[in-house]
C-alpha cells in the first residue's frame, strides 16, 4: 500500500473529527438562551460595573458563584450578552462551571 496515499486518505478525516468534536466541545460552552447561568468577571478592575450593566439589562441574581466575584443570574442571554462581552464578563452555564441546578430559596 502506497504510503502517501493512505496520509491523502487520513488526514482529511482527521480533521472532520477535530471539527466535529470541538464543535460538540463549544457548543457545551453556551449558556441557555433564557434561564440560569453562571457569570465570571475575567476583568477584576471591570466587575462591579460589568455585573450592574448585566442586572440593568434585565439579569436577576440567583446566588453567588462557584469561584470569587462570580453569579448565578437568571436572565435572557441575548439580552445580556453584548454587556457581558463589552465588560469582560464569561457566561457559561451552570452545569460546566460546576453548580448544583435548582434555583436557591430566596
Amino acid at each position: 500500500m502506497d504510503r502517501s496515499l493512505l496520509s491523502r486518505q487520513t488526514i482529511p478525516l482527521f480533521l472532520q473529527f477535530l471539527l466535529i468534536s470541538g464543535g460538540i466541545a463549544f457548543s457545551a460552552l453556551i449558556p441557555p438562551a433564557h434561564g440560569a447561568m453562571v457569570a465570571i468577571p475575567l476583568v477584576p478592575q471591570m466587575r462591579s460595573e460589568g455585573m450592574s450593566r448585566l442586572i440593568a439589562s434585565g439579569a436577576r441574581i440567583e446566588r453567588a458563584g462557584p469561584t470569587s466575584g462570580s453569579l448565578v443570574l437568571v436572565a435572557d442571554r441575548n439580552a445580556i450578552a453584548a454587556d457581558a462581552i463589552r465588560h469582560g464578563i464569561l457566561l457559561l452555564p451552570t452545569a460546566i462551571a460546576g453548580c448544583r441546578s435548582g434555583s436557591a430559596a430566596t
